[in-house]
């Protein structure tokens, strides 16, 4: 059988209880019931958020697009980077 919430009252002496001295039952209450934190923390259960949908693939041109860029700044390191060490092409 689920324990019931936490009123009002309770919520407030949790709330004005310095850390660690808060009755052990009310404590435990508080850290496993959903509700009871959703009170203790905004004041009112809160409600569950709109579902957003996932972010779409992007289109293969766009796919390609960020590929070359990759590899043209990659060699663009390897490049530099030959040119630093000395064994660059001059």
């Amino acid at each position: 059988m689920a324990a019931p919430h936490l009123t009002d009252e309770q919520l407030a002496g949790l709330r004005d209880s310095a850390p660690g001295t808060a009755a052990p039952e009310l404590a435990q209450h508080l850290a496993s019931c959903e509700s009871c934190q959703s009170r203790a923390l905004f004041g009112a259960p809160r409600s569950p958020g709109t579902k957003r949908e996932p972010p779409r693939l992007p289109s293969p041109g766009r796919a390609l697009l960020l590929l070359a860029l990759v590899a043209l700044a990659l060699a663009a390191f390897l490049w530099s980077l030959g040119r630093l060490a000395g064994s660059g092409a001059q």
